[in-house]
């Protein structure tokens, strides 16, 4: 819960400088400027939060299952930003906490997923895809969101 906090925190602080300097066409200024990156980051935040506190309040298959695809998608954010700013040789907004933060505590975290026997490695590589596969739609889904907030 934290570690994803820290990142969107990164990302609620250096998004606005550098959407002025990374050449986006226009109508991504839209949905993360002007505030709606910071209303999408808390959306998720609580969204993420109610996901864990159902695993910790509720557990067992169905919920884990929920969290370990919210998990995936945190840590295939975290992938796609490194891999975003390797393309653009510079700095993606959440790269410090995606090398630093967010890929270090997936790993240990998926490996003792597997050493307790919660998920095997396959159905982790799977989630993780799936979570890849996912993340874009919900932030586009929560940018919007935060967006017609605002208006």
């Amino acid at each position: 819960m934290f570690v994803f906090a820290a990142h969107n925190f990164e990302e609620i602080l250096t998004m606005p400088e550098w959407l002025e300097t990374a050449g986006l066409p226009s109508f991504v200024h839209g949905l993360y400027g002007n505030g709606v990156f910071f209303v999408a980051a808390i959306i998720l935040v609580v969204i993420y939060f109610a996901v864990v506190l159902l695993q910790v309040l509720r557990p067992g298959p169905v919920f884990f299952n929920i969290f370990l695809l919210a998990f995936s998608a945190i840590a295939a954010n975290a992938l796609g930003t490194i891999l975003a700013s390797i393309m653009r040789y510079a700095y993606t907004p959440g790269l410090w906490t995606s090398v630093f933060v967010i890929l270090p505590f997936s790993a240990v975290f998926y490996y003792q997923t597997a050493r307790r026997q919660e998920a095997g490695w396959t159905k982790i590589a799977l989630v993780f895809l799936a979570g890849f596969l996912i993340q874009p739609p919900i932030t586009m889904t929560t940018l919007w969101m935060a967006r017609a907030f605002l208006l």
